[in-house]
């Protein structure tokens, strides 16, 4: 076993958390439940799950790791950053050169790290 292919974050308001990840998709989720939403994209799934309804229950606070999500150019991570952060992300870090490529890291309303990159050899 060996792809991993759907990843779940809990949140305070998975609706509003749905919101936010519809705007910076542009994609509508595929599961609207009150305390679920999940998200079909090019290479997984994301889940919304509401925090006091996860059996067993999990510690609230942001997560320790990121999501991390792959551009083809410079130009492309420029403008993915200026596009979320108009569609409500905390930008974090400015687009900048990083050890393994161009990057740029977000939050979300419940302070999960997103982060886009593009690798440069």
């Amino acid at each position: 076993m060996n792809a991993l292919n759907y990843t779940i974050l809990y949140v305070e308001n998975p609706k509003k958390s749905a919101e936010f990840y519809q705007r910076l998709f542009q994609t509508e989720p595929v599961v609207t439940e009150d305390i679920y939403y999940m998200f079909v994209l090019q290479t997984g799934r994301l889940g919304l799950w509401a925090i006091d309804d996860t059996q067993p229950p999990a510690t609230k606070g942001p997560s320790q790791s990121e999501l991390v999500f792959t551009l083809g150019s410079r130009a492309e991570v420029d403008a993915c950053c200026r596009l979320w952060q108009q569609h409500g992300a905390e930008i974090l870090q400015q687009p900048s050169e990083m050890d393994f490529g161009y990057t740029f890291t977000c939050s979300d309303p419940d302070g999960h790290r997103l982060r886009v990159y593009v690798y440069e050899e």
